[in-house]
């Protein structure tokens, strides 16, 4: 794709030069900018999928003027080549509002008559709502119409993204291409409607329903954030799938144990999506079936690095039974734009996924090594830690981001979920001063056997001496020299100092039941003494979790708490693309607000590295995997749930980067993260930017690739 010259120096705004240009440019809408722009460059864009707009001799816009128009107005302005729109030969319009087809030649000049308001593109790219909310309002949707320079539309085509996470579940239909054979549906009963289990797909061509062709549908649940399914009953194009019953079982059939091999499509009795040309949800007599053919999922690798390869093995790779990955995968590239309604950011790019969770000492050089040896250009860490790690951006893994970043392979890291968790506190302790940190732990169903406390403050020649007491306990003294301390018959507290290559000290201090932590540990509130011994004010930062419980809901401080510094590991890294998250349907947050949960910035050495914003509010519905532990329980194959946190947030961002990449395949690392930043959106919600909430403001694709446009 060609760089974009003087039509972004106008869009952008900040390379204006004079207040005429100024003018005329804040006229113009960004799509129509952007069409403009690439117009100029020789970049097609299309719209259904085979018209290229761009190709065309004018655009279709609709106009504001400052008063409606007389007839010598109008008369005036269409001897530039501009035609109004007419019914019945008279002059469409809504007060001053106008439709017109515009010249290309004659736009600019229409934008400098001073009777112009405004002039927005009619063009809006595929119509239906992919995620049916998140991704039109990263207007990653837009980037779909485009074409690069091959000719491909940009839906992340030619680019292969790594997840670290769960896993996935292969034998989801959003994760399969439809790029099978396109076929006729039967109308067996002759009805004109769809009757499941009677009519057939015409499989042979030959115009009538043999055995082996009758067709059935998968009646995908769809899970909201209450755990109530909201799916509507009765065959849906945009959500269920359909499936030659090839037995006649009623059942859709799959997998190994029911026969079928690495050589099925779809691993199974063969799954069809429905071209709905009408777009009424229905299957109508006419309208053609789309088999899926190819998996979207190159390779695998399990917790114990055993690899499964598309065309050999992918069939074996092991469930999702947490079913984080298959959400995750769902949102970076699930389904097919116009077919699904639940279409993730980068529906054409293909996916390597490494299930990284089930054991605390997976291999992450291994991983990593193996995601970019299989060709991953993007890396989505879905991972996230903050006790017992320096948080300076120094360890082995996050320098090892680094360096993959440097060679180009873009690397996004969730910022974490730890807003409103009680889990961060920032104390100030003056000059040969004592401070007693407290904290709590409460009384779960799931008893606390240890609980994980990290102290980190910048380095000082005299370090502070640390003390312990358990409720109504007596104060033991904490030497940071990796020995365990008895404090009375039922806890222990282990205790380790050491400073970072960054001179960052931590010390940490885990704390276990009696026996080593077979018992719990002590309910109530325990008291970390912390004395000064420096002639200088000490600030130090808190991190507290334990090991029945996630991001909140257990150990948590009872004073100094905030939520600024929780950005956790490994978005800590110098090179990650944090991102952090907001709302798109308004639940437990504002619609466009900051996600309670977000973590923030500023890391521990005072360095900002909050990057992005992108949706991730527990309002995202993507992929759900039949395996997990809680709704596929109770779930046909191929459904849905809702999503969320930072987690759901990550692969909107490397989504993007997939697409930038497709069309600018030179641009690394560095490129996209400054272009992710540099086309941000901000509004009444971000507030200035950047800052430590939001980093640069929300994500914005199509704004990223107009930077991108206009720097390379």
């Amino acid at each position: 794709m060609h760089t974009v010259g003087r039509c972004f120096v106008v869009c952008l705004v900040i390379f204006l030069l004079t207040a005429a240009a100024f003018a005329q440019a804040t006229k113009k809408s960004s799509s129509l900018c952007l069409l403009q722009a690439l117009r100029r460059e020789g970049v097609r864009t299309a719209t259904f999928g085979t018209t290229a707009l761009t190709d065309k001799t004018d655009v279709k816009v609709s106009v504001q003027f400052t008063h409606e128009l007389s007839q010598e107005e109008i008369v005036a302005i269409e001897k530039t080549g501009v035609r109004f729109h007419r019914l019945h030969d008279r002059v469409i319009h809504f007060g001053a509002i106008y439709g017109a087809r515009v010249p290309w030649e004659a736009l600019d000049a229409l934008a400098g008559r001073a009777a112009v308001a405004r002039i927005e593109s009619m063009w809006l790219p595929v119509r239906h709502a992919p995620l049916d909310v998140s991704v039109p309002e990263i207007h990653a949707d837009t980037l779909w119409s485009l074409y690069d320079n091959n000719g491909r539309q940009i839906t992340g085509k030619g680019v292969i993204i790594a997840d670290f996470d769960t896993g996935i579940d292969v034998f989801h239909p959003l994760f399969w291409q439809t790029d099978g054979s396109s076929y006729e549906w039967i109308d067996d009963n002759g009805n004109g409607s769809f009757d499941p289990g009677i009519d057939g797909v015409d499989l042979n061509g030959n115009g009538q329903k043999d055995d082996g062709e009758t067709l059935s549908f998968l009646d995908a649940n769809i899970w909201d954030s209450s755990s109530q399914d909201i799916r509507e009953l009765g065959f849906q194009t945009s959500v269920d799938w359909l499936y030659c019953d090839a037995n006649d079982n009623a059942t859709r059939d799959g997998g190994k144990n029911s026969g079928f091999a690495e050589t099925d499509p779809t691993f199974g009795e063969q799954i069809f999506a429905v071209e709905d040309v009408n777009k009424n949800g229905k299957l109508d007599v006419g309208e053609h079936l789309i088999a899926l053919k190819t998996s979207k999922v190159i390779a695998t690798m399990n917790t114990d690095s055993i690899e499964r390869l598309r065309g050999e093995n992918l069939i074996d790779t092991e469930p999702d039974t947490n079913g984080h990955g298959t959400g995750v995968c769902g949102i970076l590239g699930g389904g097919s734009p116009g077919l699904q309604k639940y279409v993730g950011v980068a529906p054409d790019a293909e996916l390597v996924v490494a299930n990284i969770y089930w054991d605390n000492d997976v291999d992450w050089v291994e991983y990593m090594a193996w995601a970019e040896e299989k060709g991953a250009r993007v890396m989505l860490h879905e991972i996230g830690s903050w006790v017992s790690l320096f948080l300076d951006g120094s360890s082995l893994m996050e320098t090892a981001i680094d360096e993959e970043a440097a060679k180009g392979i873009v690397q996004v890291v969730p910022a974490g979920n730890l807003g409103g968790a009680r889990r961060h506190a920032h104390s100030e302790i003056g000059a040969k001063q004592t401070y007693d940190l407290t904290f709590k732990i409460p009384r779960l169903q799931q008893r606390i056997k240890a609980a994980y406390v990290t102290l980190l403050w910048k380095y000082q020649a005299a370090p502070p001496a640390i003390s312990i007491s358990k409720p109504n306990g007596r104060v033991k003294e904490l030497n940071g020299n990796n020995k365990m301390v008895r404090l009375g018959s039922q806890a222990w507290a282990w205790s380790y100092l050491e400073t970072s290559t960054r001179n960052t000290v931590k010390f940490d201090i885990v704390l276990q039941g009696g026996t080593f932590g077979v018992r719990p540990v002590k309910e109530g509130t325990w008291t970390i003494r912390i004395q000064n011994t420096s002639a200088a004010p000490l600030a130090i930062e808190s991190y507290i979790a334990d090991d029945a419980t996630g991001w909140a809901g257990g150990t948590e401080f009872l004073k100094n708490v905030t939520d600024d510094g929780t950005i956790d590991f490994p978005a800590t890294a110098d090179s990650a693309i944090t991102v952090a998250s907001y709302s798109t349907r308004g639940i437990e947050a504002e619609v466009g607000g900051l996600s309670y949960f977000s973590s923030r910035g500023k890391r521990i050495d005072g360095a900002s590295i909050m990057d992005i914003a992108a949706p991730g509010n527990f309002d995202v519905f993507t992929a759900l995997s039949q395996y997990d532990y809680y709704f596929g329980r109770y779930s046909v194959p191929g459904s849905y749930t809702e999503f969320g946190g930072t987690s759901a947030a990550g692969p909107h961002v490397a989504g993007v980067a997939a697409l930038l990449l497709q069309a600018f395949p030179a641009a690394g690392h560095d490129k996209i993260k400054q272009a992710i930043q540099e086309g941000a959106r901000i509004d009444g919600f971000t507030g200035n930017c950047p800052n430590e909430s939001w980093g640069y403001g929300k994500l914005d694709a199509e704004g990223a690739l107009k930077w991108l446009q206009d720097n390379l």
